[in-house]
């Protein structure tokens, strides 16, 4: 028998090496300019009458600007708004606080004014209840009206409060006007009719009023015949108490 030779098929060849995957590089990541950040958001608080915000605003903001110069921060625009803000929110205090006593003093005055007022309107309310019970009578002294919150157990004394101003309470700058046997009275008491019905246009006839100094000279708290109070602002208050003293009731001058 012949032999056969027989070639052997190739031998595949082994699989080449992939080539290795690219290595990715990460940029570094900015460092962060927390005092921009914050000098921003005290910045904010720009409408808040309190100047320590508006302080750190500012030195949070100078900070983040240096921070941003130094270590490329960014947010350098950022610190310089929060700059701003906070130089606002300075003048904004400083003007707060300068402007601050004068309203409180105000405040107190418009206070007193309506505590005041409050007492001539009970005062005048006591007359009437005289007037009641004396068949119309008006009533001729602070005495009589004093007597009548006695009578209605409301007390007494050597002053009784509603006889006393606030804004004349514990000055001795400012004394009672009317000194009575049992009442002392801040307030001058006039009897513009026998009785109350004989009054023509009760609410311009004073029964009750008060000097201007009382309130510094910026008015006089008035009280009219029908009851009502008013607070009567100076000039017109001085023409007021004038016409009142030469006797003229009701005055001229009452619009």
């Amino acid at each position: 028998m012949r032999e056969t030779n027989v070639t052997p098929p190739p031998m595949p060849e082994p699989p080449q090496s992939q080539p290795p995957l690219p290595v990715m590089s990460y940029a570094t990541q900015a460092p962060s300019n927390q005092p921009a950040v914050l000098s921003f958001v005290f910045g904010l608080l720009v409408f808040i009458p309190f100047v320590v915000p508006g302080v750190l605003a500012i030195l949070f903001g100078r900070r983040g600007l240096k921070v941003a110069k130094e270590q490329a921060a960014g947010r350098a625009g950022l610190a310089k708004f929060g700059i701003v803000l906070g130089v606002i929110n300075v003048v904004l205090s400083l003007l707060f606080a300068a402007t601050l006593p004068f309203a409180l003093v105000k405040a107190r005055q418009q206070s007193q004014q309506v505590a005041c007022a409050a007492n001539l309107r009970a005062l005048a309310q006591a007359a009437m209840i005289y007037a009641a019970q004396n068949r119309g009578a008006v009533v001729p002294s602070v005495d009589h009206l004093g007597a009548v919150f006695v009578g209605a157990g409301g007390g007494g004394g050597p002053v009784t409060t509603l006889f006393t101003c606030p804004a004349c309470a514990g000055n001795p700058a400012k004394p009672p006007v009317v000194t009575g046997t049992t009442v002392a009275s801040h307030y001058y008491l006039l009897m513009p009719a026998a009785r109350m019905n004989q009054v023509k246009q009760p609410q311009n006839v004073v029964l009750l009023y008060e000097p201007l100094t009382h309130h510094d000279n910026l008015g006089m708290n008035v009280a009219f015949c029908d009851g009502h109070v008013e607070f009567i602002a100076a000039p017109l208050a001085a023409k007021i108490a004038a016409e009142l003293a030469a006797g003229q009731n009701p005055p001229p001058s009452k619009p």
